[in-house]
């Protein structure tokens, strides 16, 4: 079992593992200086002394980045081979091709790199220009047809879901159009000429010309062409296959099912990771790592070496740890790392949180076991109950939730709706309660569980339980966002050349002089989203076709996002999260329907100077003078004994408040001000356990309240559930909108429908609400959101930002 991003790599000794390297092509990685692979090693900062691009040079130029990209797979080779990992097979995209050629024992190492040098400067200079090339999202089937008649042809074979096409750039426009009107999503390639296409002849015939005066060698290993799709003979006319690598279309997706045919690991040998998307779906049975050789973290190749160990590999652990501090770990020992201060409970009424010993004991041991309650012999496991109900509140399928899943980061559970399941869970088995800590949101459920297994062994039966969660006030924090003045700071990175595609919602003054001073300005590849004045719901299929356009490009990209309020904030920064590599601006300033050109001009101006300037993500406002600020979260300090502005002649309507946090809200308000309680809700408290108990508590509290269903985005439904109430408790004078959806998806598999769904009930239902009540007698309006809203989380894309009124 191999889950790189899980952390988790699990096999059994057994023969040497069958793995295959994939070397990529042109297009991966931006970096030219080793990243943390040249820091580490002295064998790979020897190989970066002797080949780098001349200072200040374009690194996705074709003349730079051939070289670039086939000296970063060296490195990633020679890493491999000092920690003894070593591959049967190998194949690679396009210009991988070399790589893969070296790798079989076909040239050394420099005839490599200077071929990939000269490789890359004939296909700049004898190459016909006006070409390009684009992705279009479809099977080659689909794609075929609408070629017909065009110049335009198949340069790739990308996957069974994606296909590269090339030629003339108008030509390949309306190949792009055509894709469109047929549904299919596509994106232009930031390329200069329409490669593995006749219009790329010329450099061809120069390169073949070129390599007749080298000399290879007899293929030694065991080397799948993309040219060809299958095995090549030991014997290769080495030439004459590059000849036709620069023509003819890569069959990328026939190779690595060829080689995943003999493989039980893929490892993707150089910069970037676009080749383990491709192979994920093109052999979905084999992992494929990524070394990400030109990354500042040494997670690619650790990771690749976790997998290859766990797959059977006799890796040399020395070479991974040499010249380094080291401190072994002794497998059944307890754990002591340094006590971290972020980590501790506050002072206070809070229990101590469980030291790092004790949890490491509940991570070896928690295996759900069953425990007593109410019946002769009755038992219930603890971890397949909590799974239940987590995955309840999640609203989740069980399978969903793992014993290994952690409630905060992986359920989007907050640390309250936490603790509730643990009271629950802990009544129906029959155990006390017990004391609640941050520890339980960040732990996993098996974790939890064995808390509960080990509650269950030394406290009292039920009457001793815990009724509510004591002491939470030190964890409460309010906050503000403030405005700070800040002046753009310097340009980041070398001038890089690249081409950028704009998105406007509605007709926009702005979007295409600011499309053509970014690509004039040298930032690199580029995604461009322009937002109107006043953003709507209909303005949500261009946000997402924009975010797509920038995941498309698979290697690193800048997204900038312009609107005259935060808009796209959330989703832009929850895009940056989930995708590192993609550089995002976001930039608010006031938008007028008609700027003057000289308003045009200095706009274009202030946001160019800010995308130069991030390097990873950056939020800017402007006044309307053009003041330039930067928003900071910042902690805020509430007036004592504010009050919510509620009393006992008052009326709450609350959306939303049969279960979660706005029903602690409620029960809270409803206690404490005395107002009455209009709770809507889907739910039936005659078939919902935890409404029904919920409910259950407003009666002992001494809340007055009624409750009332309604689909809060069906406007009669709300009229008439709001009617039912005010005939029981009275006019409505405050409502506390708490109604929501969560569904975690991450950005590139959002699409309108799952938008809509999640803005639904907090747009619509707040909507419905207002349109349901009386503004004569409304005196209170409070909204749940989220701070992802202003943050951004992976896999929260659609959250809705916070508000409040």
């Amino acid at each position: 079992m191999i889950d790189a991003a899980g952390g988790v790599f699990l096999g059994t000794a057994g023969p040497a593992p069958r793995i295959g390297f994939l070397f990529p092509g042109q297009g991966a990685g931006r970096r030219a200086d080793g990243g943390a692979l040249r820091r580490r090693f002295e064998e790979i900062d020897a190989l970066y002394q002797a080949h780098q691009p001349p200072p200040g040079a374009d690194l996705v130029a074709t003349a730079v980045a051939q070289p670039r990209i086939v000296t970063a797979s060296v490195a990633g080779l020679r890493a491999l081979s000092m920690l003894g990992v070593r591959a049967t097979g190998a194949a690679g995209h396009s210009l991988g091709e070399l790589t893969a050629l070296h790798w079989a024992g076909a040239m050394d190492e420099q005839t490599l790199i200077a071929t990939a040098g000269v490789r890359g400067r004939i296909m700049a200079d004898a190459s016909a220009g006006d070409g390009t090339m684009a992705s279009i999202s479809a099977a080659p089937e689909v794609v075929q047809p609408l070629l017909v008649g065009t110049p335009v042809v198949i340069a790739g074979y990308n996957s069974p879901q994606q296909t590269v096409v090339s030629g003339p750039v108008e030509a390949v426009q309306r190949v792009g159009a055509l894709a469109e009107r047929a549904g299919l999503f596509w994106t232009r390639i930031a390329v200069s000429h329409a490669f593995h296409s006749e219009a790329v002849a010329p450099a061809a015939v120069a390169f073949a010309e070129h390599l007749r005066g080298e000399s290879f060698a007899p293929l030694s290993a065991t080397m799948v062409s993309t040219v060809t799709g299958d095995v090549l003979p030991a014997d290769t006319d080495v030439p004459d296959l590059l000849r036709r690598q620069v023509l003819d279309p890569v069959r990328f997706t026939q190779a690595v099912r060829r080689l995943a045919d003999e493989a039980d690991l893929l490892l993707e040998v150089g910069p970037g990771r676009v080749l383990r998307g491709l192979a994920a779906d093109i052999a979905p049975e084999v992992p494929t790592i990524s070394l990400e050789t030109d990354s500042l973290s040494l997670a690619g190749l650790l990771n690749a070496v976790g997998a290859a160990y766990a797959a059977g590999a006799p890796v040399n652990h020395e070479a991974l740890f040499q010249d380094r501090f080291t401190r072994p770990l002794e497998p059944g020992q307890p754990l002591r790392f340094f006590a971290s201060p972020a980590e501790s409970a506050p002072a206070g009424d809070f229990a101590v949180a469980r030291t790092a010993e004790e949890l490491a004991a509940v991570a070896a041991s928690a295996t759900g076991t069953s425990v007593a309650v109410s019946g002769p012999g009755a038992t219930v496991d603890s971890l397949e109950l909590l799974r239940r109900l987590a995955a309840e509140r999640a609203e989740l399928p069980l399978e969903a939730v793992r014993p290994d899943s952690r409630p905060l980061d992986e359920l989007h559970l907050s640390s309250i709706t936490v603790g509730q399941i643990v009271n629950q869970a802990a009544r129906e088995l029959n155990v006390a309660a017990p004391t609640l800590t941050s520890s339980y949101a960040t732990a996993t459920v098996a974790e939890i569980a064995q808390i509960l297994d080990d509650a269950a062994g030394g406290v009292g039966g039920a009457d001793e339980q815990e009724t509510s969660v004591a002491g939470v006030a030190p964890w409460v924090r309010a906050f503000a966002i403030d405005l700070v003045p800040t002046e753009v700071g310097p340009r980041v990175g070398a001038p890089v050349d690249g081409g950028w595609q704009a998105f406007a919602a509605g007709r926009s003054a702005l979007a295409e002089p600011l499309r053509t001073a970014l690509q004039q300005a040298r930032v690199g590849d580029g995604v461009l989203l322009c937002l109107p004045r006043d953003c709507q719901p209909e303005h949500i299929p261009v946000m997402l076709r924009a975010a797509r356009a920038a995941l498309a490009q698979g290697t690193a990209v800048r997204f900038v996002a312009v609107g005259d309020r935060r808009n796209a904030a959330g989703l832009a920064k929850t895009l940056h999260q989930e995708h590192p590599e993609i550089t995002t601006t976001v930039v608010t300033l006031p938008l007028s329907d008609e700027p003057s050109e000289e308003t045009v001009a200095a706009t274009v101006a202030r946001v160019v100077a800010d995308v130069a300037a991030t390097a990873g993500f950056s939020e800017i406002h402007y006044d309307a003078d053009g003041n330039r600020y930067v928003p900071v979260l910042r902690p805020a300090t509430l007036p004592p004994n504010g009050g919510p502005g509620l009393g006992v002649e008052d009326v709450l309507l609350v959306t939303g408040g049969g279960k979660g946090i706005t029903a602690e809200c409620a029960l809270a308000l409803g206690r404490d001000t005395l107002a009455a309680v209009g709770l809507i809700g889907r739910s039936d408290p005659a078939t919902d356990a935890e409404l029904a108990a919920n409910l259950d508590r407003l009666t002992a509290a001494g809340v007055r309240f009624h409750y009332a269903r309604a689909d809060i985005t069906a406007l009669d439904e709300v009229k008439a559930a709001v009617g039912d109430i005010e005939r029981v408790l009275g006019p409505v004078t405050g409502v506390l909108h708490g109604a929501g959806r969560n569904e975690p998806t991450a950005v590139a598999n959002l699409d309108e429908a799952a938008f809509r769904r999640t803005l639904a009930p907090k747009i619509d239902g707040l909507e419905a609400v207002l349109a349901a009540t009386d503004p004569h007698t409304l005196r209170l309006l409070v909204t749940f959101g989220s701070i992802i809203g202003r943050a951004g989380l992976r896999g929260e894309g659609t959250t809705p930002r916070p508000t409040t009124g």
